[in-house]
């Protein structure tokens, strides 16, 4: 017996070792790995990109606009000037040069250009804080393949730990059936515990090949070395409003969708300044060269002032406004959605933070008095007084009951994790400087039953 304890002492002092030696992975690392190669806050990015060349685009009407053409060939012609030149057929051959420059200058448009770039640059503001929502969605995704990676290998170890302890318990129960000292009935009963926990092993260690499934793919690849328990925010919302507050104020959300409702108020006032007319100024030279049969070299420079007004007698100006107008009220909808959407997410992580907080403190105290009965069945099977299949028993629901602690214990990392993402405020959390040392309760070795 006592060399079992042994045993089971040096498993538990070497899994210590390697937790507080050993190099690991930290969670900051996992999700700044993830937000810098996954695909999807690529394509955000790339999305933003557009939507910056798109500002660049629109403010470009600001300046002139240059435009030069120019014509060679032969031409045919039978014209005035022909058939006052000619005394045969009243037409004539001719080769052909021509070159024509001009510079256009908008002067006034009624705000149009101006509207237009505006509604640009808060599509671009968006399309930034699209790229800070998928990075704090793909943050969260890394953040629960991390946790649930560190909760399925932490549960494999115990669970290796337990079946060690139980198998070593129903060999001493089958040397005494052999000796005539314990029953078949108490061997079967052995045997049952074993089973039990040969199949907490197996389970154990499918939930830990699925964890690892998920992180890879979150990530993209697979954790190099050990992984760290993450430490909690330093900073929490101190109540639900507090959350909701903070989330209406911050989340990336919210906040595109603001600017979505600005970019097509601007629309909707681009498109009205198509009932004015537009005043522009133009430069331009013309040169043509030809023979004088058919109309001779002609030169033609000009500097003018010109207004442009374009009206659609069937109705598409008028489309287009109504449509920027409806535009505008599906996009102030969004927002109400998306408020909407927000709130609802932290009311739910709240009460799941709050339920896990009470089941982790539940479990803890159903471990600890698990404990103490191992304990003390230890020391009454060394006098005597307790069989090896009580002790047995015992071990089983201790581990039971640490499985249970664990659980709920990692919940609470999970859930606290998700409440911070329902609020667009994850990877500020995960930064180093806004984080805490845990608790001793959370710095117990992993395969501590």
């Amino acid at each position: 017996m006592k060399n079992y304890f042994c045993r089971t002492l040096l498993t538990t002092a070497a899994w210590l070792a390697f937790l507080g030696t050993a190099p690991a992975e930290s969670l900051q690392d996992a999700v700044s790995e993830a937000i810098g190669t996954h695909p999807s806050v690529k394509a955000a990015m790339a999305s933003h990109d557009a939507s910056t060349q798109t500002v660049r685009e629109q403010r470009s009407a600001y300046y002139p606009e240059l435009s030069v053409s120019t014509q060679a060939g032969r031409i045919y012609g039978d014209n005035a000037t022909s058939r006052g030149l000619s005394v045969t057929r009243g037409a004539g051959y001719s080769w052909l040069w021509e070159g024509n420059a001009a510079l256009t200058q908008k002067i006034y448009d009624w705000g149009e250009t101006g509207n237009k770039v505006d509604a640009a640059k808060a599509r671009e503001a968006a399309a930034s804080m699209t790229i800070e929502n998928q990075q704090d969605a793909i943050a969260l995704r890394a953040a629960q393949a991390f946790i649930s990676l560190l909760r399925a290998s932490d549960l494999k170890n115990r669970a290796a730990v337990n079946l060690e302890a139980i198998k070593s318990y129903q060999e001493k129960i089958a040397v005494q059936v052999e000796e005539g000292g314990s029953d078949e009935a108490e061997l079967n009963r052995a045997n049952d515990f074993l089973l039990l926990a040969q199949n907490a092993a197996t389970e154990f260690e499918g939930q830990y090949q699925q964890g690892l499934a998920e992180y890879i793919e979150a990530v993209g690849h697979a954790p190099e070395m050990g992984l760290k328990r993450p430490m909690l925010p330093a900073t929490f919302p101190a109540n639900l409003d507090s959350a909701i507050d903070q989330a209406f104020m911050a989340h990336p959300q919210v906040a595109a969708a603001k600017q979505s409702v600005i970019a097509t108020d601007y629309d909707m006032r681009a498109e009205k300044t198509s009932y004015l007319p537009k005043v522009s100024g133009q430069l331009s030279y013309l040169e043509r060269d030809q023979d004088d049969l058919i109309g001779g070299e002609a030169t033609d420079a000009r500097a003018v002032v010109k207004a442009d007004w374009n009206y659609s007698t069937g109705g598409a100006q008028h489309a287009r406004v109504d449509r920027a107008q409806a535009m505008r009220e599906q996009a102030k909808a969004e927002l109400d959605e998306v408020y909407r959407r927000v709130e609802r997410d932290i009311r739910v992580g709240w009460a799941m933070l709050d339920t896990t907080r009470q089941q982790q403190e539940t479990q803890e105290n159903r471990r600890a008095a698990t404990a103490k009965v191992v304990d003390t069945y230890k020391t009454q099977y060394e006098g005597g007084n307790r069989t090896l299949i009580e002790l047995m028993q015992a071990e089983s629901q201790a581990f039971d009951a640490s499985v249970a602690y664990a659980n709920a214990d990692y919940g609470v990392l999970s859930a606290t994790y998700t409440l911070m993402a329902a609020m667009g405020q994850l990877i500020p959390a995960l930064t180093p400087t806004t984080a805490i040392a845990e608790s001793a309760a959370h710095d117990e070795p992993a395969a501590q039953q």
